[in-house]
């Protein structure tokens, strides 16, 4: 959780913790809350205007 948080890097905490692919570390951080920390989830651009 320091590494990502610190480096903001999905590939180097890929080959920190091992996992396979990219995708296998992204679910690591999302289950742990990483990826949309301090970020506003419901605030999404306007498809059509």
């Amino acid at each position: 959780m320091t590494l990502y948080k610190t480096t903001k890097d999905i590939l180097r905490v890929q080959r920190h913790c091992q996992h396979s692919t990219p995708d296998q570390t992204y679910t690591y951080l999302r289950k742990h809350g990483m990826l949309f920390e301090g970020m506003d989830t419901t605030d999404f651009p306007a498809i059509w205007s």
